[in-house]
This record gives structure tokens, C-alpha cells and sequence, in this order.
């Protein structure tokens, strides 16, 4: 009876230890990222050729949780306020989440209705967008697409973010300045700078089969379009499709990753999009996820360098991230701009921080320059402090051409900016 028991005992760990390695438990958040990874080793220059056009990329900043969006606002204006000759070319790109918790339908997040009155939806408004009031009052556009917290009281916030003016009173109106897409593939264009950004909505891509192979088949044509008319392509959407954050096994809220695959059958429920189960969905290693992701890359294989940068927010870090094959671009996730979490370390990250921050794409004529910005230096070591109003630059990375005409991937130049702050 004894030995019975014993073997019994052997053949569960035997399962439990199989399950977590399914799971990927030796990356669950050891190690994590303190600071920044790697750490940064030197102060890049700032552009020597003119700036032509400069986008602001920032995600899941919908909330005012402990005022941290307050904080990330105020850097990003000083910051404005350090190169008032850049505010003629510069332009905000939002990444999705932009109102916590159910989309733009008050702040209580309530779905129906007679709830989601316009006093409600006018408090969320002042606590999520007034913080960034600087930009209207500085006439700097915003496109901005839905993440899956928009999506989530369906067409009612989805169309409420389409036009916040009629809440609010006029002296508080965004107007042309405030651009919401949500739906099937956009492209927005910038001139000067030879530029196309092409908008995704992922949230329906990843939960349904139908609209995905409708997204997919409508960014193929947007891209083809694209070549040779433009020397820049990048993409956007909410969901990234790497990560190595909270949703892909960064501890603590990575722990989910390696006990779903402990109990593998609620992988068929989130599949199956039965609540509360299809909340998983959500992680890059769920079922849907994989084939959001694989239905993208399949598109990066058709038109192999097309795409340079693809920006994704959902994790509530700052990484970025080596492309996964020749050909695939590189990956670049800002999504802490309210809330922050950790991120695990792995080989295919050039850079990493677990830290509120936003993005500054900068083209000239001939280079595509990434600049990380967050509310404390990689010197703070601790996971997601809250911060301070300054912009500190973490991470710089510069991509050059020598000519307009598509070369395969551009040419990483300069690598590790290193804690600079910039004074207005």
C-alpha cells in the first residue's frame, strides 16, 4: 500500500513537472528586469540631420491610478516644452486602453446605457484626457486606436471615443486634433517624412476568426500599396505579438502562465470564449493569441522588410524587441502609461524596463531614431516606481538609409542611450 502510494506520488510530481515546463516556468519572472536591461552604457548624440517628423508613442494611459498618468503627462510637456521647434512636425499616437476600465462609458464602467450618462463620461474624460491638455492647447494631434478594454462594453464606448467633444464644454473640445479608428485596417500618412502608419484593431482580430482573416488580408493590401511610395511602413495595434511581460510569464501575475498549462483544459475554454475563462485569452500563449500572432507574421513573410516597426502596448512595460526572423520587423511595446508591471529577461529584448514611459520616433531624411523616455532613471532599480514629472531617456537606438528605396531592414546605428534628463 505504501509503495502504491509512493508511486502514485512520483507519476503526479512526473505530470506537475511536465505541465510547468509546458508552461515555460523556468522564465516565470527569473530573472526580472530592475531597472532597465541591459543597462544602458553611454549617451547617444541628438539628430545631426533635420527633423522632419517626430511621433509620441504612448499606451494604456486610460486611467488616473495614483495620479501616475499625471506624472507621465507632465514629463512628456516638458519635454515638449525642451524643443518648442518640433512641435510643427509631431504627432501622438495612442496604443489602445486609452479609458479603464470598459471603454468610454463613465467611470463606474457599467455598460448600460442609462448609466453611461454624459456626467460620468464627462468625469472620465477630465481625469484621463485633461492631464494631456497641453497638447490641444499646443496643436499636436492624436490618432488613436481601441485596445480590449475599450472593446469592453462593445460599440457603445467604441463610439462614445469617437467623438468626446459633444461631453465636454467647448473650451475643453479636441476637435479635428483627436482622431479615434477602430474597425478594419487605416493607414495614416505623413508626407514629409515618407511615412505610412497602418492602424490594426486587435481586440476583434484576436477573438474573432473572421474579422482577423479580413484584418489580415486588408493590411497584405495597405502594405502592397504602400511599396515604394513610402520608406517607412509601421504598424500598430493594442496586443503585441511578443512579450515578455506580465502576459507571458513575468512574475507575479506570469504565474497564471505555467498553472494554465497545469490545468490545460481551461486553454479549450478561453478558446471557447466561455467567461470568466476568456479572459486568458489575453495572454500571448493562449490559443487565440497564437493565432493572432501567427496570422500577422504570415503577412511579414509575404512581403518580407515592408514593415519596419510594429507598436504594440497591453503589457505595462517599455520593451523592444530584436525581429524574430529575417525580414519581420522590430517590435517595440509602450504600454505603461497608467499602470506598470515587470518584465523577465530574454536574449531576443535589446531593451527592457519595467517603468512608466512613453516612445519618441524620430525621421530625418534618411533615419528612423527610437527614444525611450520614463519617469525614473535606470539607476532606480526598483520594479515600476511611481515616479517623477521628468523625462529621463533610457534607451536609444537609431536606424539609417542611404537611400529611399526599401533595403531589407535598416541598419541599427546606435544602440544604449543612458539616463539623460531633459531639462526644459
Amino acid at each position: 500500500m505504501q509503495n502504491r502510494a509512493y508511486t502514485q506520488g512520483i507519476l503526479i510530481c512526473g505530470v506537475v513537472l511536465q505541465s510547468l515546463a509546458l508552461g515555460g516556468c523556468a522564465w516565470v519572472g527569473v530573472p526580472t528586469v530592475l531597472g532597465c536591461w541591459p543597462q544602458p552604457t553611454h549617451s547617444t548624440p541628438w539628430l545631426a540631420t533635420p527633423l522632419i517628423q517626430r511621433l509620441i508613442v504612448i499606451g494604456d494611459f486610460g486611467a488616473n491610478y495614483e495620479d501616475r498618468n499625471v506624472l507621465l503627462a507632465q514629463a512628456l510637456q516638458r519635454l515638449l516644452a525642451a524643443a518648442p521647434e518640433a512641435r510643427a512636425v509631431t504627432h501622438v499616437v495612442l496604443l489602445g486602453d486609452n479609458f479603464y476600465p470598459r471603454g468610454l462609458v463613465g467611470t463606474n464602467g457599467r455598460c448600460d446605457p442609462t448609466e453611461a450618462n454624459s456626467a460620468a463620461i464627462a468625469q472620465q474624460l477630465e481625469a484621463v484626457l485633461e492631464p494631456f491638455a497641453f497638447l490641444r492647447d499646443m496643436h499636436i494631434p492624436i490618432t488613436a486606436i481601441p485596445g480590449n478594454h475599450d472593446h469592453g462594453c462593445g460599440s457603445l464606448g467604441l463610439k462614445n471615443q469617437e467623438n468626446p467633444d459633444r461631453f465636454v464644454p467647448p473650451h475643453q473640445q479636441w476637435r479635428s486634433l483627436w482622431n479615434f479608428h477602430s474597425g478594419q485596417p487605416r493607414a495614416v500618412t505623413f508626407a514629409p517624412a515618407r511615412l505610412q502608419l497602418l492602424l490594426l484593431d486587435s481586440e476583434p482580430m484576436l477573438q474573432d476568426r473572421k474579422f482577423l482573416q479580413a484584418s489580415t488580408q486588408g493590411l497584405k493590401q495597405l502594405i502592397q500599396e504602400g511599396l515604394g511610395r513610402y520608406q517607412w511602413q509601421l504598424v500598430a495595434a493594442h496586443h503585441p505579438l511578443r512579450t515578455f511581460g506580465e502576459h507571458d510569464g513575468a512574475f507575479p501575475g506570469g504565474i497564471r502562465k505555467p498553472l494554465t498549462f497545469l490545468f490545460f483544459p481551461l486553454h479549450f475554454l478561453a478558446a471557447a470564449g466561455l467567461p470568466p475563462f476568456s479572459a486568458l485569452s489575453q495572454d500571448a500563449y493562449s490559443f487565440r493569441y497564437q493565432r493572432y500572432r501567427r496570422a500577422i507574421e504570415r503577412v511579414w513573410r509575404s512581403y518580407p522588410g515592408a514593415v519596419d516597426l510594429f507598436l504594440a502596448g497591453h503589457d505595462h512595460s517599455l520593451q523592444l524587441l530584436e525581429p524574430r526572423e529575417q525580414g519581420f520587423p522590430f517590435e517595440l511595446i509602450v504600454g505603461s502609461g497608467a499602470y506598470c508591471s515587470p518584465v523577465r529577461q530574454d536574449p531576443a529584448l535589446r531593451f527592457a524596463a519595467a517603468k512608466h514611459g512613453f516612445a519618441v520616433l524620430d525621421f530625418t531624411i534618411d533615419s528612423l531614431t527610437i527614444t525611450l523616455y520614463a519617469t525614473s532613471e535606470c539607476t532606480e532599480k526598483r520594479i515600476c516606481p511611481v515616479g517623477t514629472n521628468e523625462a529621463y531617456v533610457l534607451h536609444q537606438t537609431r536606424f539609417h538609409r542611404q537611400n529611399t528605396g526599401k533595403q531589407g531592414l535598416p541598419e541599427a546605428l546606435l544602440t544604449d542611450g543612458g539616463g539623460r534628463r531633459d531639462e526644459p
